[in-house]
């Protein structure tokens, strides 16, 4: 047995349950309310003497102009026009009469008075119209009307079998999930009423085997319009032990219970918060989207407002920005769905990530920054706010690690998680007398965390392409990439393999000419860091009217008065189109993976002064 659900889109609201139910060697489908239970007959397809061979008749839900389309060819249309201004459901309702010859029925869910039912019915052509459905909050206020009824909600309510006697009532709508289904089947078939099986905003597979169970093959079944229905899964955040610590700061601990209240809007005291630390803010307005199923795009500048929702739309989009490292940055699109399957598939890599803490001061709107609160928050761990509070992992970048060392400073982590560019041999051997673990991270933007130590993420499968470059087959990837005829998805970060262990020695387009010679900037880097071990660096091509391009460097050398050093000892050691024609020296507050675009304006602003 297994329970599905899905949410309402606006402009209806709520949220439903699907029972997936074997039963007699079949799957049966069954709208799940908890502590009801429903007969498994109606749901039960058998074939009978009275099987239908034609198709059974429908009636399409209409809730606005799009919905008419795909109504063209129903024999009844509903019209819901509960949620429209009563001249939008005017509008809507002639357009439908214009548009199609199916009959109508009018769902209004008693929101209409006397005198705009009046003027609906004779808005309609009789022989158009089917009936109306409990348009008014008492019906029999329209009962001297002289238009056909059918009930709905009274059967929620006592005093239902009077209503249903009224002969103005000529029918009574069914839904699975009704609790009193039987007695009003009964009733209404004694009393020669008609029963009308519908599924709006619920799943139609079981209206059609209710259908087949009652013999009901005259009657059109009331379609859903699949658009107004949305996968949605629990939010970990409200499904993790409350009393958990889930975000610690260097003078708070958050609670899962306390986030919570935060991302729904359950406290006024959000700006105390906010204070303690900007992350939290993000944290909180990312999941507040998350919940309510918008677009998550950055910065986040969105209002937060008060929302009843402790789950999240599977399809939600987040759009992430590359870091444009070696190009232009650009947005990709992921889903909640298929960025929660990516952590996933790191906690069944590597099953310490579940549950534990981690910390990162990487741009929370970037991968690496994003995976990094999402792995503890995703699993009931802790993300650390407090930069000098100890955590199992914290996520880091290669420079952060070698300003590290220059500094002399101990690293707060067990282990650190090190991504977003290829990581030297010499700064890993620098590493090991920190007494502290490195991981060796490979993401992408595209992809998300694929290798873990050199070991596929989850049940991936890589292989090298015609380009020497990475192709994985994997799950948890961005809708804004296509594998190909295989189902691989190709990179261009060039791959090694070596005793069962899958390396990335650096980027098949990251290479510049200069003066008619390929300069790989990977290798050269590699080269150049066995050297130059008391600092930072970054290689780049800058456009040039002599070589085509020229080789730049950006440094933070440790010894300033190195650098002189430095250029010469590279004249011995590089051949002439490997020597960098352009130096600039690093500001203070540089961020820790410059992109191109911010090294190119770093030497423009210099060359310019």
């Amino acid at each position: 047995m297994e329970i599905g659900h899905y949410r309402l889109r606006l402009p209806f609201t709520g949220e439903k349950s699907i029972l997936h139910l074997n039963y007699q060697g079949k799957t049966i489908d069954l709208p799940y309310i908890p502590q009801v239970h429903f007969p498994l007959e109606m749901a039960h397809l058998e074939k009978t003497a009275h099987q239908p061979t034609a198709p059974l008749p429908t009636a399409f839900f209409i809730a606005d102009k799009r919905d008419i389309e795909r109504a063209r060819c129903a024999t009844t249309v509903k019209i819901k026009i509960t949620h429209l201004d009563f001249f939008e459901g005017l509008e809507l309702i002639g357009l439908v009469l214009e548009q199609t010859h199916a009959k109508i029925r009018v769902d209004a869910n008693r929101t209409l008075n006397r005198d705009q039912v009046q003027i609906i019915a004779q808005l309609i052509p009789l022989e158009r119209l089917d009936f109306f459905e409990e348009p008014t909050k008492n019906i029999e206020d329209v009962l001297d009307l002289g238009i056909p009824l059918a009930l709905d909600e009274s059967f929620l309510e006592a005093g239902w079998e009077k209503r249903l006697h009224y002969p103005q009532v000529i029918a009574a709508v069914v839904k699975p999930y009704r609790v009193f289904y039987r007695p009003i089947v009964d009733l209404a078939l004694f009393l020669k009423k008609r029963i009308v099986l519908s599924s709006t905003l619920e799943d139609f597979v079981p209206i059609i085997k209710l259908a087949t169970h009652l013999g009901l093959f005259d009657e059109p079944l009331g379609i859903d319009v699949e658009r107004f229905k949305e996968k949605i899964v629990a939010c970990p955040i409200a499904s993790a032990f409350g009393e958990n610590i889930a975000l610690r700061t260097k003078t708070k601990e958050v609670s899962y219970h306390e986030l919570n209240s935060l991302i729904k809007g359950e406290t006024n005291n959000r700006d105390f918060y906010f204070a303690l630390d900007s992350r939290i803010e993000f944290i909180v307005k990312f999941f507040w989207l998350l919940r309510t199923g918008q677009t998550i795009d950055f910065p986040l500048s969105c209002a937060l407002h008060p929302i009843p929702f402790e789950t999240i739309p599977l399809n939600t989009k987040i759009l992430l920005k590359s870091s444009g490292t070696t190009g232009s940055p650009k947005t990709v699109c992921w889903s909640w769905e298929q960025l929660s399957l990516n952590i996933e598939e790191q906690y069944n890599t590597y099953p310490l990530f579940r549950g534990n803490s981690f910390k990162t001061s990487l741009d929370l709107s970037r991968m690496g920054g994003l995976t990094a609160f999402l792995r503890p928050l995703m699993s009931g761990g802790v993300f650390i706010l407090d930069g000098d509070a100890e955590a199992c992992f914290e996520s880091v970048v290669p420079t952060q690690v070698q300003k590290n060392i220059n500094l002399h400073k101990p690293f707060k982590a067990k282990n650190l998680l090190l991504g977003g560019a290829k990581c030297s041999e010499a700064l890993l051997e620098a590493i090991k007398g920190f007494e502290v673990q490195p991981l060796l991270i490979y993401s992408s933007t595209e992809l998300g965390t694929c290798l873990i130590n050199g070991i596929p993420v989850g049940s991936g499968i890589v292989k090298k392409d015609k380009k020497g470059c990475l192709a994985i087959q994997k799950k948890g990837v961005s809708s804004s990439i296509d594998p190909d005829e295989e189902g691989f998805y190709s990179t261009n970060d060039l791959l090694d393999y070596k005793d069962g262990v899958y390396a990335i020695t650096g980027r098949y387009d990251r290479v510049i000419n200069s003066g008619g010679e390929k300069i790989h900037l990977d290798a050269l880097e590699e080269l150049l860091s066995q050297h130059l071990k008391r600092g930072c660096f970054f290689l780049f091509g800058k456009e040039d009217p002599v070589w085509g391009e020229a080789l730049c460097i950006a440094y933070d050398f440790e010894e300033k008065l190195e650098v002189e050093n430095i250029r010469l000892f590279l004249k011995e050691v590089l051949l002439p189109h490997q020597i960098p024609k352009n130096w600039v020296e690093l500001p203070k507050n540089y961020p820790a993976k410059p992109s191109e675009g911010y090294l190119l304006q770093l030497l423009t602003n210099v060359q310019n002064f």
